[in-house]
């Protein structure tokens, strides 16, 4: 983890996402900051291109913008725990996911 004081529910959230495989660390980063009640002042539009195009290259199968989560409870759950935290919370899960999408995939292709 990048941040010192995260909160006990990122932290724990942060801990399920290390646990994923990374095409489900892409869907579900993919799928959080299309999220209508996640603001960042980040390029979101271009973000979630990049995270996309990791995903084809990881052999993902999904090519909409909207990722898919019926067929995977953990992602589901992960979601809805996301959508629990406050908004503050919110930007800090986002930004260490992102930290360790970048560390642990984009940088190994």
């Amino acid at each position: 983890m990048i941040l010192e004081n995260n909160n006990r529910k990122v932290i724990q959230l942060l801990m399920y996402f290390s646990y994923l495989n990374e095409v489900d660390k892409l869907k579900l980063g993919i799928n959080l900051l299309e999220s209508k009640y996640l603001h960042l002042d980040i390029d979101k539009e271009n973000t979630i291109k990049l995270l996309q195009r990791l995903l084809n290259v990881l052999g993902g199968t999904e090519t909409t913008t909207i990722v898919n989560f019926s067929k995977n409870g953990t992602l589901t759950f992960l979601a809805s725990k996301f959508m629990e935290l406050s908004d503050e919370n919110k930007n800090e899960f986002i930004f260490e996911m992102m930290f360790n999408i970048y560390k642990n995939i984009f940088i190994s292709l």
